[in-house]
Protein backbone atom coordinates (compact mmCIF):
# COMPACT_ATOMS: atom_id res chain seq x y z
CA UNK A 1 0.00 0.00 0.00
CA UNK A 2 2.85 2.38 0.80
CA UNK A 3 4.51 1.62 -2.55
CA UNK A 4 1.22 2.26 -4.33
CA UNK A 5 0.89 5.62 -2.62
CA UNK A 6 4.47 6.51 -3.55
CA UNK A 7 3.84 5.52 -7.16
CA UNK A 8 0.70 7.64 -7.28
CA UNK A 9 2.56 10.60 -5.80
CA UNK A 10 5.32 10.18 -8.39
CA UNK A 11 2.78 10.13 -11.22
CA UNK A 12 1.17 13.29 -9.88
CA UNK A 13 4.60 14.92 -9.81
CA UNK A 14 5.27 13.89 -13.41
CA UNK A 15 1.87 15.26 -14.46
CA UNK A 16 2.57 18.55 -12.71
CA UNK A 17 5.99 18.93 -14.36
CA UNK A 18 4.71 18.07 -17.85
CA UNK A 19 1.74 20.44 -17.51
CA UNK A 20 3.97 23.23 -16.17
CA UNK A 21 6.42 22.85 -19.06
CA UNK A 22 3.55 22.77 -21.55
CA UNK A 23 2.01 26.00 -20.23
CA UNK A 24 5.25 27.94 -19.88
CA UNK A 25 6.82 26.85 -23.18
CA UNK A 26 3.67 27.51 -25.20
CA UNK A 27 3.07 30.87 -23.55
CA UNK A 28 6.52 32.27 -24.26
CA UNK A 29 6.85 30.75 -27.72
CA UNK A 30 3.41 31.99 -28.76
CA UNK A 31 4.22 35.43 -27.37
CA UNK A 32 7.50 35.64 -29.28
CA UNK A 33 6.39 34.17 -32.60
CA UNK A 34 2.94 35.78 -32.49
CA UNK A 35 4.61 39.17 -32.30
CA UNK A 36 6.84 38.04 -35.16
CA UNK A 37 3.81 37.36 -37.36
CA UNK A 38 2.28 40.74 -36.50
CA UNK A 39 5.55 42.54 -37.25
CA UNK A 40 5.92 40.73 -40.56
CA UNK A 41 2.37 41.61 -41.65
CA UNK A 42 2.56 45.29 -40.74
CA UNK A 43 6.00 45.73 -42.32
CA UNK A 44 4.82 44.19 -45.58
CA UNK A 45 1.82 46.55 -45.71
CA UNK A 46 4.22 49.45 -46.24
CA UNK A 47 5.83 47.74 -49.23
CA UNK A 48 5.34 49.24 -52.69
CA UNK A 49 4.64 45.75 -54.04
CA UNK A 50 1.31 45.46 -52.23
CA UNK A 51 -0.72 46.56 -55.25
CA UNK A 52 0.72 43.76 -57.40
CA UNK A 53 0.55 41.14 -54.65
CA UNK A 54 -3.12 41.76 -53.86
CA UNK A 55 -3.97 41.40 -57.56
CA UNK A 56 -2.01 38.16 -57.96
CA UNK A 57 -2.36 36.55 -54.51
CA UNK A 58 -5.35 36.01 -52.23
CA UNK A 59 -4.82 37.95 -48.98
CA UNK A 60 -5.71 34.85 -46.96
CA UNK A 61 -2.88 33.03 -48.77
CA UNK A 62 -0.49 35.82 -47.82
CA UNK A 63 -1.45 35.51 -44.15
CA UNK A 64 -1.24 31.70 -44.31
CA UNK A 65 2.24 31.88 -45.81
CA UNK A 66 3.44 33.99 -42.93
CA UNK A 67 1.69 31.78 -40.36
CA UNK A 68 3.16 28.55 -41.68
CA UNK A 69 6.68 29.94 -42.08
CA UNK A 70 6.94 31.55 -38.64
CA UNK A 71 5.06 28.75 -36.85
CA UNK A 72 7.31 26.14 -38.44
CA UNK A 73 10.32 28.07 -37.17
CA UNK A 74 8.92 28.00 -33.64
CA UNK A 75 8.05 24.30 -33.82
CA UNK A 76 11.53 23.43 -35.09
CA UNK A 77 13.03 25.39 -32.21
CA UNK A 78 10.85 23.60 -29.63
CA UNK A 79 11.67 20.19 -31.13
CA UNK A 80 15.39 20.98 -31.26
CA UNK A 81 15.42 22.05 -27.60
CA UNK A 82 13.40 19.12 -26.26
CA UNK A 83 15.02 16.65 -28.65
CA UNK A 84 18.52 17.74 -27.65
CA UNK A 85 17.61 17.47 -23.97
CA UNK A 86 16.13 14.00 -24.34
CA UNK A 87 18.91 12.78 -26.62
CA UNK A 88 21.60 13.96 -24.21
CA UNK A 89 20.02 11.99 -21.36
CA UNK A 90 19.69 8.87 -23.51
CA UNK A 91 23.29 9.06 -24.74
CA UNK A 92 24.54 9.72 -21.22
CA UNK A 93 22.54 6.82 -19.82
CA UNK A 94 23.79 4.31 -22.41
CA UNK A 95 27.32 5.69 -22.13
CA UNK A 96 27.43 5.10 -18.38
CA UNK A 97 25.86 1.64 -18.78
CA UNK A 98 28.44 0.72 -21.43
CA UNK A 99 31.30 1.69 -19.14
CA UNK A 100 29.79 0.33 -15.94
CA UNK A 101 26.73 -1.94 -16.42
CA UNK A 102 26.26 -2.17 -12.65
CA UNK A 103 26.22 1.57 -12.13
CA UNK A 104 23.73 2.80 -9.52
CA UNK A 105 24.05 6.52 -10.20
CA UNK A 106 21.10 8.37 -8.71
CA UNK A 107 20.10 10.05 -11.95
CA UNK A 108 20.08 6.72 -13.83
CA UNK A 109 18.01 5.08 -11.11
CA UNK A 110 15.64 8.06 -11.14
CA UNK A 111 15.05 7.75 -14.89
CA UNK A 112 14.57 4.01 -14.54
CA UNK A 113 11.93 4.59 -11.88
CA UNK A 114 10.22 7.28 -13.98
CA UNK A 115 10.14 4.96 -16.98
CA UNK A 116 8.35 2.34 -14.90
CA UNK A 117 5.93 4.81 -13.34
CA UNK A 118 5.01 6.55 -16.57
CA UNK A 119 4.37 3.36 -18.52
CA UNK A 120 1.44 4.01 -20.87
CA UNK A 121 1.70 7.78 -20.58
CA UNK A 122 4.09 8.62 -23.41
CA UNK A 123 2.87 6.22 -26.10
CA UNK A 124 3.68 7.01 -29.76
CA UNK A 125 0.04 7.92 -30.44
CA UNK A 126 -0.04 10.27 -27.45
CA UNK A 127 3.18 11.94 -28.59
CA UNK A 128 1.85 12.46 -32.14
CA UNK A 129 -1.44 13.94 -30.90
CA UNK A 130 0.40 16.24 -28.49
CA UNK A 131 2.71 17.43 -31.29
CA UNK A 132 -0.29 18.15 -33.56
CA UNK A 133 -1.96 20.13 -30.78
CA UNK A 134 1.17 22.20 -30.19
CA UNK A 135 1.51 23.02 -33.90
CA UNK A 136 -2.16 23.95 -34.23
CA UNK A 137 -1.98 25.95 -31.01
CA UNK A 138 0.84 28.08 -32.32
CA UNK A 139 -1.02 28.54 -35.61
CA UNK A 140 -4.11 29.61 -33.68
CA UNK A 141 -2.38 32.36 -31.73
CA UNK A 142 -0.24 33.45 -34.66
CA UNK A 143 -3.39 33.86 -36.77
CA UNK A 144 -4.84 36.03 -34.01
CA UNK A 145 -1.65 38.10 -34.05
CA UNK A 146 -2.07 38.38 -37.82
CA UNK A 147 -5.29 40.32 -37.28
CA UNK A 148 -3.38 42.80 -35.12
CA UNK A 149 -0.74 43.20 -37.80
CA UNK A 150 -3.42 43.69 -40.47
CA UNK A 151 -5.13 46.37 -38.35
CA UNK A 152 -1.98 48.44 -37.82
CA UNK A 153 -0.98 50.90 -40.52
CA UNK A 154 2.58 51.32 -39.25
CA UNK A 155 4.93 49.60 -36.84
CA UNK A 156 4.39 52.27 -34.18
CA UNK A 157 0.69 51.33 -33.95
CA UNK A 158 1.31 47.62 -33.57
CA UNK A 159 1.30 47.55 -29.76
CA UNK A 160 -2.21 48.99 -29.59
CA UNK A 161 -3.54 47.19 -32.67
CA UNK A 162 -2.29 43.84 -31.37
CA UNK A 163 -3.96 44.29 -27.98
CA UNK A 164 -6.51 41.56 -28.75
CA UNK A 165 -3.77 38.96 -29.26
CA UNK A 166 -1.98 39.99 -26.06
CA UNK A 167 -5.19 40.10 -24.02
CA UNK A 168 -6.42 36.68 -25.14
CA UNK A 169 -3.00 35.13 -24.54
CA UNK A 170 -2.56 36.61 -21.05
CA UNK A 171 -6.14 35.78 -19.98
CA UNK A 172 -5.77 32.20 -21.22
CA UNK A 173 -2.41 31.89 -19.46
CA UNK A 174 -3.83 33.14 -16.14
CA UNK A 175 -6.91 30.93 -16.54
CA UNK A 176 -4.76 27.81 -16.90
CA UNK A 177 -2.65 28.79 -13.89
CA UNK A 178 -5.55 29.52 -11.56
CA UNK A 179 -7.54 26.66 -13.03
CA UNK A 180 -5.13 24.08 -11.64
CA UNK A 181 -2.69 23.87 -14.54
CA UNK A 182 0.38 24.31 -12.37
CA UNK A 183 -0.76 21.41 -10.18
CA UNK A 184 -1.28 19.14 -13.18
CA UNK A 185 -5.05 19.03 -12.63
CA UNK A 186 -6.40 21.67 -15.00
CA UNK A 187 -10.16 22.17 -15.14
CA UNK A 188 -11.58 19.78 -17.81
CA UNK A 189 -13.55 22.65 -19.36
CA UNK A 190 -10.26 24.16 -20.58
CA UNK A 191 -9.78 21.23 -22.97
CA UNK A 192 -12.82 22.45 -24.94
CA UNK A 193 -11.89 26.15 -25.16
CA UNK A 194 -9.40 26.51 -28.05
CA UNK A 195 -7.27 29.27 -26.50
CA UNK A 196 -6.80 27.43 -23.18
CA UNK A 197 -6.74 23.97 -24.74
CA UNK A 198 -3.50 24.96 -26.44
CA UNK A 199 -1.81 25.17 -23.04
CA UNK A 200 -3.27 22.14 -21.25
CA UNK A 201 -4.52 19.57 -23.76
CA UNK A 202 -1.09 18.64 -25.24
CA UNK A 203 0.05 17.65 -21.74
CA UNK A 204 -3.18 15.78 -21.04
CA UNK A 205 -2.87 13.93 -24.36
CA UNK A 206 0.79 13.13 -23.71
CA UNK A 207 0.03 11.75 -20.25
CA UNK A 208 -3.00 9.80 -21.42
CA UNK A 209 -5.33 11.75 -19.12
CA UNK A 210 -7.99 12.12 -21.82
CA UNK A 211 -9.30 9.63 -24.40
CA UNK A 212 -8.19 9.80 -28.02
CA UNK A 213 -11.65 10.84 -29.26
CA UNK A 214 -11.59 13.89 -26.98
CA UNK A 215 -8.12 14.85 -28.19
CA UNK A 216 -9.29 14.57 -31.81
CA UNK A 217 -12.37 16.66 -31.01
CA UNK A 218 -10.17 19.37 -29.46
CA UNK A 219 -7.91 19.29 -32.53
CA UNK A 220 -10.98 19.83 -34.70
CA UNK A 221 -12.17 22.79 -32.60
CA UNK A 222 -8.74 24.45 -32.70
CA UNK A 223 -8.42 23.83 -36.44
CA UNK A 224 -11.82 25.34 -37.26
CA UNK A 225 -11.14 28.35 -35.01
CA UNK A 226 -7.76 28.89 -36.68
CA UNK A 227 -9.27 28.79 -40.17
CA UNK A 228 -11.99 31.30 -39.21
CA UNK A 229 -9.49 33.70 -37.62
CA UNK A 230 -7.13 33.40 -40.61
CA UNK A 231 -9.95 34.24 -43.05
CA UNK A 232 -10.84 37.28 -40.91
CA UNK A 233 -7.18 38.33 -40.83
CA UNK A 234 -7.05 38.07 -44.63
CA UNK A 235 -10.13 40.24 -45.05
CA UNK A 236 -8.84 42.86 -42.62
CA UNK A 237 -5.47 42.80 -44.39
CA UNK A 238 -7.08 43.37 -47.78
CA UNK A 239 -9.49 46.10 -46.63
CA UNK A 240 -6.94 48.07 -44.60
CA UNK A 241 -3.78 47.50 -46.61
CA UNK A 242 -3.73 51.11 -47.83
CA UNK A 243 -5.06 52.65 -44.62
CA UNK A 244 -2.51 55.00 -43.05
CA UNK A 245 -4.40 56.58 -40.13
CA UNK A 246 -4.39 55.79 -36.42
CA UNK A 247 -5.05 52.24 -35.26
CA UNK A 248 -8.75 51.47 -35.57
CA UNK A 249 -10.82 50.06 -32.73
CA UNK A 250 -12.37 46.58 -33.09
CA UNK A 251 -15.89 47.96 -33.56
CA UNK A 252 -14.67 50.13 -36.45
CA UNK A 253 -13.04 47.08 -38.05
CA UNK A 254 -16.30 45.14 -37.73
CA UNK A 255 -18.24 47.97 -39.39
CA UNK A 256 -15.76 48.08 -42.28
CA UNK A 257 -16.02 44.32 -42.81
CA UNK A 258 -19.83 44.54 -42.82
CA UNK A 259 -19.79 47.30 -45.45
CA UNK A 260 -17.42 45.28 -47.65
CA UNK A 261 -19.81 42.33 -47.83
Amino acid sequence: EILAEEAESAKELVSMIVMYLNIMLLYFFVLIYGQGVANSVVMEKSSKLMESMLVAVNPVAIILGKLFAITLTGVIQIISWLGSLGLSFVIGNYGVKAINPDSTMEIIEMFKMLRELTEGMFSPMNCILAAVLIILGMLLYCSLAGIGGAMASKAEDLSSANMMFTLVLVVSFLATIYGGGMEGTANPVMDWIPFTAVMVTPANALLGNIPVWQTLATIGIILVTTVVITVIAGRVYKDLVFYRGDALKPNAIINILKKKK
